[in-house]
């Protein structure tokens, strides 16, 4: 029964277009092959008639030849007609008339009962059987067809003279040759089956991760546009410029340009998020929506990121954000500001680079308020003098923390601060695209391995 159901599961699946395109796709090279195989065993075997003397040597010798032609023919056709699939399956089944006819005329020829060709009929038929994709029923037909034109052969030139005995053990040596060829042909669909299943498993899943990959890169175009809704236009004041470039379609940075209604003081906000991609942004968003409800936070930077910690502290689940937020008054070049745990903006004079000093303080979202005034840990407010004629650099480490592509060192620990030096003199939207010129030519790429934030403010 369990023989029975393997075999009748084998049937259903040979009536599935898919898996004969599949376990037939080489058919082709497998024609030539056995074809080639063939020619090789038919005029081989002619060596065995010099061996054994036989009286009819040039009988079956000239067989033997008339069959190899009648397979180089089939070559020949083939690659001269068609190379579609039923051309070739016609043209196998030819070959296998050839090798049927050719076998029981040698086994004529050779004396009728002689022993020593009956392996090379069983070698023969399992070449067939081993090679060529046939389904069940195709092998079956095969096999009747095989055992109908052998016998009918051998008993037309030796019907005077029939051996009954022998006849039927040629019989029973062709069911068991076909036996041995038709386990080949059902373990070799089994598993050709299974292979194909495997591959059609694994195009299913294919499929499915490239929809879930056109979904996820929607929703990344999305955050994308919802990010450039968030990255501020350009500041009416024109000693400010920024760049923005995320590591990927999205990022984790962020900045603003806080211009106050009532004084000509301007706000300079720089914040970048743990993580990167999809999100990352999310948290930009809520941090850009937590300065739009600030109001009058603003004015004061300690406030704001002691503000922003206790919303953020519960919200964004594990990440951290570090901020940096100034607040520049032109009239005397001061700055107010507050960080928690930001890279410290650079300043930038004609022969040096420093760095602001102060407020250095615990990012934000890492301990709640309490935690922090408990620990003295409170966010503070702190003010500078800027040089006249200097810039303030503010940035996200993706500057300093830049590599080239073959190196670990970091554009911080080679020519950053002579490149600042150099390009001092310059307009501040200048001087980002020629420190951008140089990280690209540093780096070896324009790509980096994280978001890119830089705001320059000309003293």
């Amino acid at each position: 029964m369990i023989i029975i159901f393997f075999i009748k599961n084998l049937i259903e699946n040979d009536k599935n277009p898919d898996y004969i395109n599949f376990r037939e796709r080489y058919t082709y090279y497998l024609f030539i092959i056995t074809h080639i195989l063939g020619i090789g065993l038919v005029m081989g075997f002619s060596y065995l008639d010099i061996l054994l003397e036989l009286k009819n040597f040039n009988a079956l010798l000239l067989s033997r030849i008339i069959c190899t032609i009648m397979y180089l023919s089939n070559i020949i056709l083939l690659f001269v007609l068609s190379k579609s699939r039923k051309a070739i399956k016609f043209f196998i089944f030819l070959g296998f008339l050839y090798a049927a006819i050719l076998t029981s005329v040698v086994s004529h020829l050779a004396g009728y009962t002689e022993i020593s060709y009956w392996p090379g009929f069983m070698y023969t038929l399992t070449i067939w059987f081993a090679f060529i994709p046939f389904s069940i029923l195709e092998m079956i037909s095969l096999g009747f067809f095989y055992t109908l034109v052998f016998n009918s052969i051998i008993i037309f030139f030796n019907f005077s003279n029939l051996n009954v005995v022998k006849i039927i053990e040629y019989n029973i040596f062709l069911v068991s040759m076909f036996t041995t060829g038709a386990t080949l042909t059902v373990t070799l669909n089994h598993y050709q089956y299974n292979i194909f299943k495997n591959q059609l498993d694994l195009k299913t899943e294919k499929n499915k991760l490239q929809q879930q990959n056109i979904i996820m890169q929607s929703d990344i175009n999305l955050a994308r546009k919802i990010q450039t809704q968030l990255i501020p236009k350009l500041s009416s004041n024109k000693n400010i410029s920024t760049i923005y470039k995320p590591m990927i379609e999205v990022g984790g940075d962020l900045f603003d340009v806080i211009e106050f209604n009532d004084s000509k003081k301007i706000g300079i906000f720089i914040s970048d998020v743990s993580g990167h991609g999809v999100a990352a942004a999310f948290i930009t968003s809520m941090i850009k929506t937590i300065i739009l409800q600030a109001k009058e936070k603003l004015s004061n930077p300690a406030n704001l990121l002691f503000y922003m910690n206790e919303i953020l502290q519960s919200q964004i689940a594990g990440n951290f954000v570090t901020v940096f937020y100034g607040i520049y008054n032109p009239d005397d070049r001061s700055i107010l500001y507050s960080s928690a745990g930001h890279n410290q903006p650079y300043i930038i004079t004609p022969n040096k680079v420093t760095q602001l000093q102060k407020g250095q303080n615990t990012a934000l979202a890492m301990f709640p308020n309490k935690m922090l005034e408990l620990s003295n840990k409170k966010f503070t407010n702190f003010t500078d003098i800027l040089e006249p004629d200097s810039k303030l650099l503010l940035y996200t480490d993706g500057l300093v923390e830049a590599r080239p592509i073959d190196s670990n060192i970091f554009f911080e620990y080679a020519n950053m601060e002579q490149i600042f030096i150099e390009n001092h003199k310059y307009p501040c939207d200048v001087f980002l695209d020629n420190v951008m010129k140089e990280l690209s030519a540093f780096r070896k790429s324009d790509q980096f391995d994280d978001d890119i934030c830089l705001i320059c403010l000309d003293v």
